[in-house]
């Protein structure tokens, strides 16, 4: 557009949704090239009416007038009021879509302002022209309407848009009124009859007139009340519109009747519009081919521009396909035969498929990848550059008629003709040709604008006569300049190149021409302190010198004509410039020189710290170096020219230090720029590291335990950055580290919330901002205490669908990984208003997301949708309302696994049913939550209650925290046992010198005994025992604690009497830990054990009894005596103990079956070792003998007296024969009677 903006608007006919949709391709095309943007489709009649709210009003009228049966007079006139007074629906896209242009227009300089026409008021086509607005009450079972109300329809249809829209003066320039009038082959106003059926003409044909003209004018009524009526309301409104008739030519087609008709149908709206005072503007939707004669085009144009103030091209595109049809004839198949009436024969089928009755066939073997061919580019190039050249002669800027040339779609494949080759940009190919690959024809075009300028300055130029007026240096200059300029202009512009070659001979022409200096005038030297001027010319009036610093230099100058008049005005300092005034000797010509002297005012050097800036240049005046806080650098510099001044502001880190060069009022700033570190090295929430810390990422969401208050640190990367930390005392909080300061600053935010995931049971008064943001909030329709322990929101118009992004109140939060989102939403109302809907949505933004909803189609119908959207292109799946009860109430739910998502529906909470299959989306950074609005519908009266939103995903994250305390020991017990359990501590990062631990168990199952240290350095410092099963047990570590699984504590507990066949916890359900050198106090997770206590077994004691009658017969059989055979007193007497102690076991009703064996194994051992002990002939052989002798008794006799407080016990005690521990008279005498003779 920029090219083009002496002449006329460049714009684009396009969808509306693509000048700022999510396609970054067509957005930055159209953004970048056309400052005329012209929706397609927005603003026609299908968009703006709301026909069902006209329909009501007019019955509401209707049914109160006609309820006693009769219609009076004023009651006529109060249903005709309704029957024409109409409404408009929701325009929320289109407003919005001005609004945005608005905005970007604020970003723009006043040359790069966008403007809007909108297209169109009115229309004969049957799908944007919708059919209730033409019958009585607005309703297709009603007759059809009469001409009198569809006249006042009109009106009132052009006031209420002109009225809504007027807001916008500053924003819209052109409105079309009417589109396509006229039929192309009748040449009368479009019916029901002809090939594209017209509803207009349906009911202000009139096929009775037998005149043409007649019938026309009567026919066109509708078309002069809508620019009448348009022209009215422009006044009223105080609008700057131009008002548009819009129509085609197709190149295929002869261009008559239709042109010749609709120039009789404008003159008179021509004529009063211009009594109106408002500008009349024709729109040619400019559809052409390559194959058309453009005389053809321009007889078109400069009829039309008799009859209008401007002219627009509206819809431009020029064919490729086409080539021109030799055999063509108007009598190949005539509409009308030669008395005027229409040709039995013809129909529209027929004329397709008759090749002579067409101006222009499709090539043979066309294809649309034929348009990117180099000949057919260029046939088509060739075409448009003359066309351009046309356009550019009758433009606004040059004082023609044409103010805007429009073209339709963004490419080849997407234009109204499409794959065509149509277009000035590409569809893709195999070639590597995008489709925004600029064609040949792009270039012509741009080109074209060059090419006028060009010619313009040529129109009046000198000629060779004049040569010899000229001094031959400058004339040789513009001679060659001149003679490019020719060369250029007849050769065909097909790439860059050819542009800018245009645009050099056009820049080398003007040059040249400044420089065309007449020889009266012209010197032929100049001194510059006595010296030759370097580089003089008497053609060229312009220099500029460097000088050093100093004295400023003298100029001197001689004329070639030596009856010139040479005045020179020195320079009076540096920077300066002398003039040096050339006058011829009559006085009537003049030319003026000019010698700049200039001073150097760069540096040589420029170092930091004595050290040379990495990427100095003397050109280079801003430069960025990372310093330490706090710090000082010094700055020094030196100036390339010695007589310069340098002047330096230091500055501290971070800052800018400034150096100034100058001389004289020159100078030249540099800047550096030091800046710091202001990244951290860690953060910590009480002690432990915050999970996912990155120094260059700067808000995290930390899960907290409920009752732990945070207490945030944080290093810097630099140990001098200044560091803030402003805390919160509240958990859900917020809580800021502020690192640096200035432009170096950095924040880190860190929100914290006591649950996880992101589940909101809506309990509050207060929307818990650490979890939820909105998008598009209005504060005004959305509460928590409307409906407490509800979210209600009240849906108003606005929507995300597609190209819109004005929905209102989209509440989301965090939604990380996989996750499944709930929600249970009541509706106050069911919904009934097209587009009211309310659900839950994953968002990635406006063009990208997934939704699940209950949605409104129509008054009497509701669905429950899947509506996804990928980068502004929708599509949905449903399935029937129906199913909702009553009590407007529906559960929704979805499920993400990785790109996948599932979504269901419940109507009791409990038993589900997915909609589709699972939907594979590739979004990016999703967010989930709910979503309540109207789309294009106004009503206010639902409110869609969600009673809760569950979120799965780990939205807050707990601390990096890897401490923990155990608690361990036996998982079985026997019934009324003690027993230990183990505390131990695990804390691998961090150091632990005290716990404030709290343990639980169950009273009826066991009692606390004890606690003791586990280990050296654990002092033990307080124990309270209460009563209802917990034990708080509050401990120090001397020297502290660190590593993994230390031990500190062994809790004693005992079952309780009677407890049996029981599982039972014992938990530590709350342990503080206190961490040096922080001094911080942080909370471990819970942990426990479960301990199972055993039965009370019956215990079988018969073997025990059997082996205690045995061992009894065994001891009341023996005989204590010296002789063989018998026992020792000593040895029966410990015997009995046995007995004894096995009789105690059998005795006790409490032994367990292990301790009746371990009685019944001990006792016959008993018996084992007593029948080893009886006397025989070897009883008194210690000294291993063959026999009792001499040397036993020597033995006794050397131990005697020994008992077992003797040092030698342990020896002497062999010599204890009869073991009662003295080795006396009695051990001698037994030896010595068993001596033998």
């Amino acid at each position: 557009y920029q090219t083009f903006n002496d002449y006329f608007m460049f714009g684009a006919f396009h969808g509306m949704a693509n000048f700022f949709g999510s396609n970054a391709d067509v957005r930055n095309l159209l953004q970048h090239h056309y400052n005329s943007w012209c929706p397609a489709n927005e603003f026609k009649p299908s968009y703006m009416l709301n026909l069902s709210g006209a329909a009501s009003a007019y019955n509401a009228v209707y049914s109160e007038v006609s309820a006693d049966g009769t219609i009076d007079e004023a009651e006529q006139e109060r249903l005709f009021e309704a029957n024409t007074t109409i409404v408009l629906g929701s325009t929320s896209q289109q407003l919005s879509f001005l609004d945005q242009v608005r905005a970007l227009n604020e970003t723009r300089g006043p040359e790069d302002q966008v403007k809007v026409k909108a297209h169109t008021l009115f229309w004969h086509n049957l799908s944007q022209q919708p059919e209730a607005f033409f019958h009585e009450g607005f309703s297709n079972s009603n007759p059809w309407a009469s001409s009198d109300v569809m006249l006042a329809r009109i009106d009132s249809y052009i006031q209420k848009v002109f009225e809504r829209f007027a807001p916008y003066d500053d924003i819209i320039y052109s409105w079309d009124v009417v589109n396509e009038a006229i039929d192309d082959f009748s040449g009368f106003i479009r019916n029901e009859a002809d090939y594209q059926e017209g509803r207009w003409g349906r009911i202000f044909k009139r096929p009775d007139i037998a005149d043409r003209n007649e019938r026309l004018y009567e026919e066109a009524v509708w078309v002069r009340q809508a620019f009448k009526s348009a022209a009215k309301y422009t006044r009223e409104y105080e609008l700057d519109w131009t008002l548009v008739y819009n129509d085609f030519y197709d190149a295929d087609k002869d261009y008559e009747p239709k042109l010749s008709s609709t120039i009789e149908m404008l003159k008179p709206i021509y004529e009063q519009m211009k009594e109106d005072g408002v500008t009349f503007v024709v729109g040619l939707q400019n559809r052409n081919a390559t194959s058309l004669e453009l005389d053809v085009f321009k007889d078109m144009y400069n009829k039309f521009a008799e009859i209008c103030d401007e002219i627009q091209t509206t819809e431009s595109d020029t064919r490729s396909d086409l080539e021109a049809n030799p055999n063509y004839s108007r009598d190949a198949l005539p509409y009308y035969l030669p008395d005027g009436t229409k040709n039995p024969e013809w129909t529209y089928s027929k004329w397709q498929n008759t090749p002579n009755a067409h101006v222009a066939l499709v090539r043979s073997g066309w294809t649309a990848s034929m348009a990117n061919l180099p000949e057919i580019q260029r046939e088509q190039a060739d075409w448009v550059a003359d066309q351009f050249d046309f356009l550019l002669e009758n433009s606004k800027g040059n004082g023609g008629k044409i103010t805007a040339y429009a073209l339709d779609g963004v490419n080849d494949s997407n234009t109204f003709n499409s794959n065509k080759g149509a277009h000035i940009f590409m569809s893709g190919d195999n070639a590597g040709n995008t489709s925004y690959t600029a064609k040949m024809s792009y270039y012509a075009m741009i080109g074209s604008a060059a090419r006028f300028e060009l010619k313009k300055i040529m129109q009046d130029i000198p000629q060779d006569p004049e040569e010899d007026n000229y001094t031959p240096d400058s004339w040789s200059k513009y001679a060659a300049a001149r003679q490019a300029a020719e060369d250029v202009l007849g050769a065909r512009i097909y790439d860059l190149e050819g542009v800018n070659d245009v645009k050099k001979a056009e820049s080398d022409l003007a040059e040249a021409l400044e420089g065309l200096t007449e020889t009266a005038v012209s010197l032929r030297e100049i001194l510059v302190d006595d010296l030759p001027l370097t580089g003089f010319a008497p053609g060229i009036h312009t220099y500029t010198l460097i000088v050093p610093v100093g004295p400023v230099p003298q100029v001197s100058a001689a004329a070639t004509d030596p009856d010139a008049r040479v005045t020179i005005v020195q320079a009076d300092g540096l920077p300066g410039s002398a003039v040096i005034s050339v006058e011829s000797e009559d006085g009537s010509k003049q030319i003026v020189y000019t010698v700049s002297f200039d001073v150097d005012t760069t540096l040589s050097s420029l170092k930091v710290d004595g050290v040379l800036i990495s990427g100095f240049s003397p050109d280079k005046f801003s430069y960025e170096l990372s310093a330490p806080y706090g710090t000082l650098p010094n700055v020094t510099a030196v100036a390339s020219d010695p007589g310069a001044s340098v002047d330096i502001s230091q500055t501290t880190v971070p800052g800018q230090a400034t150096v100034d060069v100058s001389a004289g009022s020159a100078k030249t700033t540099y800047m550096v720029s030091f800046i710091a570190d202001s990244s951290l090295k860690s953060l910590k929430v009480n002690g432990i590291g915050v999970s996912g810390f990155d120094p260059g990422t700067y808000t995290y969401n930390v899960y907290i335990p409920s009752g732990v208050v945070p207490s945030v640190s944080a290093v810097p990367n630099d140990p001098n950055a200044p560091v803030s930390i402003i805390q919160t005392d509240t958990v859900p909080g917020q809580a800021k580290a502020v690192i640096g300061n200035g432009s170096s600053q950095l924040v880190y935010t860190i929100n914290f919330s006591d649950r996880a995931n992101g589940n909101d049971e809506f309990d509050s008064a207060e929307l818990d901002t650490s979890l939820w943001h909105w998008v598009n909030e209005d504060p005004s329709t959305w509460s928590l205490v409307s409906n407490p322990g509800y979210m209600t929101i009240s849906p108003r118009a606005g929507d995300i669908y597609e190209g819109s992004t004005d929905g209102k109140n989209i509440l989301l939060q965090d939604a990380p990984g996989d996750w499944t989102i709930e929600t249970k939403l009541v509706c106050s109302i069911t919904p009934y208003s097209p587009y009211q809907q309310g659900g839950i949505i994953a968002y990635q933004d406006m063009d990208n997301y997934i939704k699940l909803e209950w949605e409104a189609t129509n008054s009497n119908n509701t669905i429950i949708q899947v509506c996804r959207e990928v980068n502004g292109a929708a599509s949905a799946s449903n399935v029937s309302g129906s199913v909702v009860g009553r009590d407007n109430t529906l559960w929704l739910r979805m499920v993400k696994s990785g790109n996948t998502y599932s979504t269901y529906y419940s109507t009791n909470g409990t038993d589900f049913s997915q909609i589709g299959s699972g939907y594979t989306l590739e979004f990016n950074n999703v967010q989930a939550g709910l979503i309540s609005i109207n789309g294009s519908g106004t009503t206010t009266d639902l409110d869609v209650k969600f009673d809760y939103f569950h979120n799965s995903a780990g939205i807050f994250v707990p601390l990096e925290d890897e401490t923990a305390l155990t608690i361990s020991g036996n998982s079985s017990v026997l019934p009324g046992s003690d027993f230990t359990t183990a505390l131990s501590l695990s804390a691998s990062d961090r150091t632990v010198y005290a716990q404030d631990i709290l343990l639980s168990y169950d009273p009826e199952v066991f009692e606390y005994v004890s606690t003791t240290k586990a280990a050296e350095n654990v002092e033990v410092l307080r124990i309270e025992d209460g009563d209802a099963g917990t034990v708080r047990i509050i401990a120090a570590n001397i020297g502290g604690v660190t590593g993994s699984g230390i031990p500190l504590l062994d809790v004693d507990f005992r079952v309780k009497s009677g407890v049996q066949s029981v599982s039972s916890d014992i938990s530590v359900v709350d342990a503080k830990l206190g961490i040096m050198p922080e001094g911080t106090v942080i909370r471990t997770g819970p942990d426990s054990m479960s301990v199972t206590v055993g039965e009370t077994a019956v215990v079988n004691k018969e073997d025990l009894k059997t082996a205690i009658d045995e061992a009894q017969s065994v001891y009341d059989d023996a005989v204590v005596g010296n002789e063989n055979g018998c026992y020792m007193k000593a040895d029966k007497d410990k015997f009995k103990e046995a007995i004894d102690e096995a009789n105690a076991v059998y005795e006790d009703e409490d032994a367990s079956q292990a301790e009746t064996d371990d009685a019944v194994t001990a006792l016959n051992m008993a018996v084992a070792a007593f029948r080893a002990a009886v006397i025989t002939a070897s009883t008194g052989d210690i000294n291993n003998s063959p026999a009792v002798d001499i040397g036993d008794l020597a033995i006794i006799a050397y131990y005697f007296g020994a008992d077992p407080s003797s040092e030698n016990w342990e020896e002497a005690r062999i010599a204890d024969i009869n073991k009662d521990q003295v080795v006396d008279i009695q051990d001698l005498a037994f030896v010595a009677s068993r001596i033998s003779d």
